[in-house]
């Protein structure tokens, strides 16, 4: 399977954690209140910056501690600019929490 692959899936495993975790944080209607409006607007984007940074990790020959560094600052990026792009920017802190563990999970599952 390519990075960019991988990538993907992680970034739409991602999108499913990013809309579980804001439902228990921001929803008084349970877990899955938030999951289908963050599917709805996040898949698109979050297969598309996985892919990206999917690449990244496939292209990246530094050290391990580096490569985390790399790939975790550029998920951190996306997450912010996909919830400024749909202006909801105050989810963004919850939204990070997830993102940085599919980074990692990335930076793990593409090593060398």
């Amino acid at each position: 399977m390519s990075t960019i692959l991988k990538g993907a899936v992680l970034g739409l495993a991602n999108v499913v954690a990013v809309g579980l975790a804001l439902g228990v944080v921001y929803s008084g209607h349970g877990m899955l209140a938030m999951l289908p409006v963050v599917l709805l607007f996040g898949t698109v984007p979050g297969l598309l910056a996985g892919a990206v940074i999917g690449a990244l990790a496939g292209v990246s020959r530094t050290t391990t501690r580096a490569r985390k560094l790399t790939l975790v600052l550029a998920a951190l990026a996306a997450a912010v600019a996909i919830t400024a792009m749909f202006g909801v920017l105050e989810l963004a802190p919850v939204a990070c929490i997830p993102t940085v563990f599919a980074a990692l999970a990335l930076e793990r599952w593409t090593a060398r």
